[in-house]
């Protein structure tokens, strides 16, 4: 199964490279585990906006959403991660990326447990992106992600998969 994705997303072509000088739109979802005592991997939904500079600098600004329950109390977490990225062009499908970002945290919960916070920390992040036709590609990645500066137990790893537009 994971041998015919490949090759499905394999078989499309066009330069990322080509979005140069242009906005670009993506939706994404990511797999993390929250800090809390007991908690699980849980889906985080986010939405980015980026324009590319040149061929390799792509700054960016994403907003995620996530909402997970642990021993009757309801977390919500709000991340906005304003990034650069740069990337490195190997090809005109395969495009690896390493990034930097600056992250503000919105956390709220009910329940047993009621309260808020808001934090500030940093986030870095590699993966790549293949390219689904000329303004369309698929992106994987990883993106190790500390919400609060303060509290490096905080942090966490998030397992990412998205799906961007460019061109525009």
């Amino acid at each position: 199964m994971t041998r015919v994705i490949f090759l499905i997303l394999l078989c499309a072509a066009v330069a990322s490279a080509a979005w140069a000088g242009r906005l670009g739109i993506g939706l994404g979802v990511a797999l993390y585990k929250p800090p809390e005592e007991g908690s699980s991997y849980t889906p985080l939904f986010s939405a980015h906006g980026y324009y590319w500079v040149n061929k390799h600098v792509v700054p960016s600004l994403e907003v995620g959403y996530s909402r997970y329950k642990i021993s009757g109390t309801t977390y919500n977490y709000v991340p906005v991660i304003p990034r650069v990225t740069y990337h490195f062009v190997l090809s005109k499908i395969f495009d690896p990326y390493a990034g930097l970002g600056v992250v503000y945290a919105r956390k709220w919960w009910d329940g047993v447990l009621s309260g808020e916070s808001d934090t500030w920390g940093f986030a870095a992040s590699t993966g790549f992106n293949l390219a689904a036709s000329e303004k369309f590609g698929i992106g994987l990645g990883v993106e190790y992600v500390v919400p609060d500066i303060g509290d490096f137990k905080s942090a966490y790893p998030a397992f990412k998969f998205g799906l961007g537009a460019g061109g525009f």
